[in-house]
């Protein structure tokens, strides 16, 4: 393998070809009007926790972690042995995503400090960027080396603040649109590759939160990985490409189109949602206890458990209890027992992401 010197960005590639003007307009186009249409959701969080888990889904299935769907939202409310833990990986990623978020709007930038949260969330461990040289990534079936990322600690910190600029300074890359930004950071990141594990996922939610930083979106509520997941082998030779012939349209070309396409199903999805939220409110008209704050709690995840909903609704327990065995009686929600634990299935929700 011969020797690869990751340089800072911009590349010298233009990334200005027809074709990428082209994809670029149509990448625009569906997440403009992906964005409008989640605005008819009024209760954002929704739709968060709903793409979010299908996000968090796939992205961690490109790793080699795999969880129904059934044990993903189990592991959303319950902690115990009989939750496997590759569905505690998964739910960790919706975690990290939000924590994620959650300091991107109190800080109103992506920092490096933030990117390192994102992982610890996600790992587990506070062991923070690599410090020490040895790092290679190398083919799993034959151990051959691939690629040797930065080995200094201070390369890999002045990449970093590069990477930063790049997110955060609009007239650093001036004239340059976020969506070709971002896939060209994700390369960077990637090939950064500053942690001993998780970076592939923390690269993945800083997909997103830049999108989201930068205005194409209002929240988390793109299901980018799933394409990614998709066309995997098209997806690693692609960064190849980029690192062996300095092939960034390729690349650049890919990411486009993981926006466009994602947006336009992660739009289905909330079209779904919204839909199934309305049959929902129609089956609970009447009842003495329906409002919207009800129907938010209904759907801000797929099960639930009594003290859950309680806490959701700012009721009893008591008070709770009996309005889930009430829902249930309406077929609004499934009652469900597994290792002599209770809880409680929105089946039409689930039913969406299911689908999605």
């Amino acid at each position: 393998m011969s020797e690869f010197k990751l340089l800072p960005l911009p590349p010298e590639a233009s990334l200005k070809s027809q074709a990428v003007w082209e994809h670029l307009v149509e990448a625009q186009h569906a997440m403009m009007e992906l964005k409008y249409y989640a605005k008819t959701v009024p209760n954002q969080e929704i739709l968060m926790n709903a793409v979010g888990l299908l996000e968090a889904k796939a992205s961690s299935e490109i790793e080699g972690i795999r969880a129904t769907l059934d044990e993903i939202c189990l592991a959303g409310i319950f902690d115990g042995d009989f939750i496997p833990f590759s569905a505690r990986d998964v739910r960790d990623y919706s975690d990290a995503m939000a924590r994620g978020f959650e300091l991107m709007r109190e800080q109103g930038r992506l920092a490096v400090n933030t990117i390192c949260e994102i992982q610890q969330v996600l790992e587990h461990y506070t062991a923070g960027l690599r410090m020490e040289s040895g790092t290679v990534l190398q083919n799993p079936s034959s151990g051959q080396i691939v690629y040797v990322p930065p080995q200094d600690f201070g390369e890999i910190m002045d990449l970093l603040r590069n990477l930063e600029q790049v997110f955060n300074e609009d007239d650093f890359w001036p004239e340059t649109d976020p969506l070709i930004k971002m896939a060209a950071a994700h390369y960077q990141f990637e090939s950064i590759h500053p942690f001993h594990d998780g970076n592939g996922r923390t690269g993945r939610i800083l997909n997103v939160l830049y999108l989201v930083l930068k205005g194409g979106l209002d929240a988390p509520v793109l299901n980018l990985s799933r394409f990614i997941l998709q066309r995997r082998k098209d997806y690693y030779r692609l960064f190849r490409e980029v690192r062996q012939n300095g092939d960034w349209d390729g690349l650049v070309l890919f990411m486009l189109d993981a926006v466009a396409e994602a947006s336009r199903a992660t739009l289905r999805t909330v079209q779904e949602i919204s839909r199934t939220m309305d049959e929902t409110r129609r089956k609970i008209e009447g009842q003495r206890f329906c409002s919207p704050a009800l129907l938010d709690a209904l759907f801000l995840f797929p099960y639930t458990r009594t003290e859950l909903f309680a806490q959701r609704l700012g009721v009893h327990r008591t008070t709770a209890s009996a309005r889930l065995k009430a829902l249930v009686e309406l077929g609004v929600l499934e009652k469900l027992t597994i290792d002599r634990k209770t809880y409680y299935v929105n089946r039409a929700l689930f039913d969406v992401l299911s689908q999605s």
